[in-house]
């Protein structure tokens, strides 16, 4: 068996250990579950229609929202094994979630989910979405079975299959691309149902690869919504054995108000109007706030009809605090028989002796007891086994809990949690190359065992691992709160070997072969940077010059995952390093450039004003870096069609610049140029 594929016996017995506890404790939510259940059977029951479609799950982060509506889930599927119905599930509450943060990798997201679970064929939107990828100069993989090979073969193009099927999967590059979606003209102009999309939505297929990037960024929700609400309709018509959809979004705190307006207004607002599809639909938003979808109230009026028509008619709320103590009670007696059940009676004992001082130590504060902080009493009462003494071992509040956990952990495991935290997402690769580096001590069997000791350790969709928000914080504050002098051996010892291993993967990348890989490493590698930045080893400008080298290879593609990860660098930038001045204003005039190339020009606009004003203040008026804000913006005005205002910033950034360099520089010639490309668009050819 190969080392990191194969599993050892105790590793095996950790995760069934963690996994039985998980489930024998959930003892609380009864009236969330019955809630839920109710709210899938209608969804599946032919015939029936949700009163309120939209069901909101909110409270702070580590009360079991999560392990609720699996639960919930579980048990649904288990009392109804020949359910028609099938769940969509994305968790946004990751950093390898980030990227998803756009609308087009959001709905592709969806879309591949809706495929694995349901198989349902959108190739209107797969077609519309191979454009934008080509627009936006991205590779796209191709998987064997997945929903663009049923595409592809949707399309006919065979020989593009014969080649795929060698490999058992392609990336797809542009001129690949640009052969699809010439392909797929004429086949989705002969499909009847997606003829009736395209023209509801005034589509002209001839029309679309010549779209520009906003244009395609449009359209694609509205394709989305469409065809899925054909696709439903047609599985209504099936009856009882046609398939129905309930989708969730985990962790929905992090989409940003732009991203909900768009989705609100341009995909759930169409799909929950379709008479025929909305039967077949539901939609779960688990997150720390309580849905509020007020500010889009107009566009509902609009499309109902009615000025009294609110959102929150249709979105049935339920907040999830802490455990209730009788709850909690329960939890920590269930425990006792899960550890009593297994032998362990010295730990059953000390948790049923020392109930009091646990609840006391859980208390959130609001009349609740979260579930993270529980389980982790439960770890040190495990550790700690009849040696157990509430008044030395736990804390007076949960966030000096984890302090305390921490403090229990020996030199060898502080030191995995510790590096590990730093790498902020870990797979077997980077476990591996910081073993042989000697960042943790151990070998890649260690690594297992750690992953499946810990129940904070939380596996992602692609195989690598974090550690549940509330213990990240918790390490990377405890790594700042030490000495200058651990923190400069954690850099050396593991900081280093970390950037090493994204240097590896990111060095000497050509823009001509990026792959989805690479731009993974890209997203992976900045991760860490940002742990890194937090935990105080790392100053704000050293890491930020490594992300801009790094992105190098990007630029001019990936541009959706560019956008993220420049958002993410501007908001650390602002909290790490508000001082400097210079540095908040580059990380927002890069963000702004990247918008500028997604045709987001309102925005990036407002972001190179900032940024302006910011060099300004810092500089004055005469310094080369406000003559480079001063161009970035004349060019989006030039773009967004104010050429009197560009014209105006052209000149003066013409003047900072030759009273900076002198007549003869290469920047000065660059500025009269920019400069003479206005005039000439103004009509004014004689200058």
């Amino acid at each position: 068996m190969t080392l990191g594929r194969g599993r050892s016996s105790d590793r095996m017995k950790m995760q069934a250990h963690r996994q039985m506890r998980a489930l024998r404790l959930f003892t609380d939510r009864d009236d969330e579950r019955r809630l839920l259940s109710e709210f899938f059977a209608t969804i599946a029951a032919e015939g029936q229609e949700l009163q309120k479609p939209i069901f909101s799950l909110y409270g702070v982060g580590g009360v079991g929202k999560t392990s609720l509506m699996r639960k919930a889930r579980e048990e649904f599927e288990q009392a109804r094994p020949e359910t028609s119905l099938r769940f969509v599930w994305l968790d946004l509450d990751s950093e390898h979630a980030e990227r998803l943060l756009t609308l087009p990798r959001l709905l592709w997201r969806l879309r591949c989910l809706i495929h694995a679970e349901a198989r349902l064929g959108l190739h209107l939107f797969d077609w519309a979405y191979l454009a934008y990828m080509e627009k936006n100069h991205e590779k796209v993989d191709v998987r064997l079975g997945g929903p663009l090979w049923e595409t592809i073969e949707f399309f006919g193009d065979m020989a593009l299959l014969d080649r795929l099927s060698e490999a058992l999967g392609w990336v797809l590059d542009e001129s690949s691309l640009a052969r699809l979606v010439a392909r797929g003209i004429g086949k989705l102009r002969q499909d009847r149902s997606r003829k009736k999309i395209a023209e509801k939505l005034g589509v002209d297929y001839r029309q679309v690869p010549e779209m520009e990037l906003p244009d395609l960024e449009a359209i694609l929700p509205e394709i989305f919504a469409e065809e899925l609400a054909v696709l439903l309709a047609e599985e209504a018509r099936k009856g009882a054995e046609g398939r129905s959809l309930c989708i969730v979004l985990d962790g929905y705190e992090r989409v940003p108000p732009k991203l909900e307006q768009r989705l609100v207004e341009k995909v759930w607002l169409p799909l929950l109007l379709d008479e025929e599809a909305m039967p077949r639909i539901g939609l779960v938003f688990a997150g720390r706030e309580r849905l509020d979808w007020s500010a889009y109230d107009r566009a509902l009026q609009e499309a109902l009809g009615d000025p009294d028509e609110r959102w929150e008619h249709y979105v049935d709320a339920h907040r999830l605090g802490g455990l209730a103590e009788a709850d909690a009670r329960r939890f920590l007696r269930e425990a006792a028989r899960f550890y009593r059940d297994r032998g362990e009676d010295a730990v059953a004992q000390q948790i049923e002796r020392h109930e009091e001082a646990i609840l006391r130590t859980t208390d959130a504060g609001d009349g609740g007891h979260h579930p993270f902080y529980l389980d982790l009493c439960l770890e040190i009462v495990e550790r700690r086994g009849a040696g157990f003494d509430p008044a030395r071992h736990l804390a007076h509040t949960p966030a000096e809990l984890v302090a305390r956990f921490l403090k229990y952990l020996d030199d060898e495991e502080l030191r995995w949690h510790r590096a590990l935290a730093l790498a902020a997402r870990f797979d077997e690769a980077l476990a591996r190359h910081l073993l042989d580096a000697k960042a943790i001590a151990g070998d890649m069997q260690a690594f297992f065992a750690f992953v499946a000791r810990y129940a904070y350790v939380v596996e992602e969709e692609d195989g690598a691992w974090r550690f549940h928000r509330l213990m990240q914080e918790a390490l990377i504050e405890d790594i700042r709160a030490q000495s200058a002098r651990m923190q400069q051996g954690l850099l050396r010892a593991v900081g280093e070997p970390l950037l090493g291993f994204f240097e590896a993967r990111l060095k000497d990348l050509e823009p001509a072969s990026l792959t989805e890989a690479a731009a993974r490493a890209f997203e992976h590698g900045n991760g860490a940077l940002w742990a890194l930045v937090r935990a105080g080893l790392l100053a704000p400008d050293e890491a930020y010059e490594r992300y801009a080298r790094w992105r190098e290879p990007f630029e001019g593609t990936f541009l959706a995952m560019r956008e993220s990860v420049a958002r993410r660098w501007a908001e650390l930038i602002r909290q790490e390093a508000a001082d400097d001045r210079a540095l908040v204003a580059k990380s927002l005039d890069d963000l702004a450039r990247v918008l500028h190339e997604r045709g987001d020009l309102a925005e990036a606009e407002r972001l190179h004003r900032e940024a302006l004003m910011i060099r300004k203040e810092a500089y004055g008026d005469r310094h080369p870096d406000v003559a480079r804000s001063l161009n970035n913006l004349a060019n989006v005005l030039y773009q967004r069609g104010d050429l009197a205002e560009a014209e105006r910033l052209y000149r003066e950034a013409l003047e900072v610049l030759k009273a900076v360099h002198g007549d003869r520089h290469p920047d000065v010639a660059t500025s009269l140029n920019n400069l003479a490309s206005v005039l000439y668009q103004r009509g004014d050819l004689a200058e």
